[in-house]
């Protein structure tokens, strides 16, 4: 008994009902008998199609029916990371490319193959454009930047509803470009540039001709995470980002599309992207521009200073600063294509104008520590002055400036004489340099 109950059980697990068979998968075929249709699964349905599809296929011939026909190549970047390098005045861009063009040798009936209406091919199987950088930085011949190995999505297509005559071939490999660019840091840090990559096919117009997909420009998406809107890359904010076609030929490009298909016959067509981006340097004015100008305000303010020996320490002080500040904006600060950026230029002619502040001061002090009294009749009146030799051209200039007499007070120095003239008290002199001193730096636009 036990045995017949054994043998009954292995007969139902070798044997399963009839209604445990799995069914065939597919659409069915009204023309096709009953009986195949029922156990064609959509795998053989596709290994049918692309084995009839591509038997009399050469992917080495455009995908027209005339030869005078253009195959126009439709493009979209969508750009997920920017990478500038400064020194190098270079631009890497990553991210995906978005292709599709019209194929009049490759399309089926769906009825014939289980209505199937798209499929996928590998990318030797078919005829594709063959896309170069014109400004890559390893050359126009260089075939790393846009990868080979997406697959395609093709789709046969109808004209009237009834006839399928063309299919629309659809393929979104990644890229990776890097692109040279012309950057210049004259308005650092307040400088704006764009960049572009240039992608064009070795075929003339009359053959291949790119466009610009449904004129969307591109898209750019930097982060996945909650930083949605993440614009910033490095040293710079990406402000957008457009597309064109231009069309070179006679080695000029151009805007305007070719009219005749004598001109078209030697016209390139190029796909141009353009992205813009101004420097982010939240933290210039704090660091840099703001101890810089305190420096400068110091420099000024050391003419109204009494105290000779004081005011030449503060400015000595304030030229050493300023050599600390431009040597730490040289390291900050790119390498200028054009000019010197107009942020350098004023850290230089404020040093410059600290030095000069430095010396008139020690001109003044050491003056004071070597003079001879001397009486000398000023609007009437005799008074004592310390006298310095200043003829700097001996022989030359004899009788002309004998001498800078610098009146004395309580061992402070209150006019400055020569030959016997005073030209200025020295309280006013020194005014009056400050008053140079404010006008110079306000004339320059920093800001």
């Amino acid at each position: 008994m036990k045995r017949l109950l054994f043998l009954l059980g292995l007969l139902l697990v070798v044997s399963p009902p009839v209604w445990c068979q799995d069914e065939g998968e597919g659409i069915p075929n009204p023309d096709d008998d009953d009986e195949v249709q029922y156990n064609t699964t959509y795998a053989e349905d596709q290994t049918k199609l692309q084995m009839a599809i591509f038997r009399n296929y050469n992917r080495n011939n455009r995908p027209v029916v005339k030869d005078d026909d253009s195959t126009e190549v439709e493009l979209h970047l969508h750009v997920t990371h920017v990478s500038f390098n400064q020194r190098e005045q270079t631009m890497t861009v990553h991210g995906h490319m978005y292709m599709t063009w019209l194929d009049e040798t490759l399309f089926w009936d769906p009825k014939d193959y289980g209505g199937v209406t798209t499929t996928n091919v590998k990318k030797w199987q078919i005829w594709m454009p063959e896309l170069r950088v014109t400004n890559s930085v390893n050359g126009i011949y260089s075939m790393h930047e846009i990868s080979r190995n997406a697959h395609i999505t093709v789709q046969t297509l109808t004209t009237d509803g009834k006839t399928y005559t063309k299919s629309r071939v659809e393929t979104y490999p990644t890229f990776s470009m890097k692109v040279g660019c012309l950057m210049d840091f004259s308005d650092y840090p307040y400088d704006v540039h764009y960049c572009g990559v240039r992608l064009y096919t070795p075929k003339k117009i009359n053959q291949v001709k790119l466009r610009v997909y449904k004129g969307m420009a591109p898209t750019m998406f930097l982060s996945w995470s909650n930083e949605s809107q993440k614009l910033t890359s490095g040293d710079f904010t990406i402000n957008r980002a457009s597309n064109n076609i231009s069309w070179y030929r006679y080695g000029v490009t151009d805007d305007l599309e070719p009219l005749t298909g004598k001109d078209g016959a030697k016209t390139w067509s190029i796909y141009n992207m353009y992205i813009f981006y101004a420097r982010h340097s939240a933290s210039y004015f704090v660091t840099i521009a703001l101890p810089l100008f305190s420096a400068t305000v110091i420099s000024i303010m050391s003419f109204l200073i009494k105290e000779l020996q004081f005011a030449t320490i503060i400015n000595g002080t304030t030229f050493i600063l300023h050599i600390l500040f431009i040597g730490e904006f040289m390291k900050i600060c790119p390498v200028s294509v054009f000019d010197v950026p107009r942020a350098l230029l004023f850290h230089g002619y404020s040093m410059g104008l600290t030095m000069f502040a430095f010396a008139f001061h020690a001109f003044l002090c050491i003056a004071c520590g070597s003079r001879s009294i001397q009486n000398y009749m000023i609007d009437g009146y005799s008074k004592a002055w310390s006298v310095i030799p200043f003829n700097p051209f001996p022989g030359f200039m004899d009788g002309f400036v004998k001498g800078l007499a610098i009146q004395t007070e309580r061992e402070q120095v209150t006019s400055v004489v020569v030959d016997g003239i005073v030209i200025c008290s020295f309280g006013e002199w020194r005014r009056s340099l400050s008053s140079l001193f404010s006008i110079s730096f306000s004339s320059l636009e920093l800001f």
